[in-house]
């Protein structure tokens, strides 16, 4: 099992550098191409080799469509517009409110909000 907390701040450090010269926003995260040999007989004898990127998936849906279900981490857009009770079906979707996080539409760096224990 690859560790990736420990992979992610090695990719960071190795690309510091480019960031700084390409002025780079420094809470972008570089994705590391990564390359695997794979068995593909019992014997071992024939292997392969793949090339992949590790990425995990998402997905985003409307507040409406979000209603009736629970998630783990929910990341809610602010906006100003939104009326009380869209906020509070956006808001407790989320089972915990460390899995909250509070980011504006514009992604304006000085107003994202989340409750992490550290």
């Amino acid at each position: 099992m690859v560790n990736s907390r420990k992979d992610g701040e090695k990719l960071r450090r190795k690309a510091s550098g480019y960031v700084a010269t390409h002025n780079i926003d420094k809470h972008a995260f570089p994705i590391g191409r990564r390359i695997s040999s794979i068995a593909m007989n019992n014997n071992k004898t024939i292997n392969t080799k793949r090339n992949y990127f590790p990425l995990v998936s998402g997905c985003a849906m409307t507040i409406h469509n979000s209603q009736g279900g629970t998630f783990n981490k929910v990341a809610y857009e602010y906006q100003r517009t939104h009326s009380v009770p869209l906020l509070y079906v956006a808001l407790s979707r989320v089972t915990s409110i460390e899995g909250l996080y509070i980011v504006p539409i514009d992604n304006d760096k000085r107003f994202i909000l989340s409750w992490s224990k550290k």
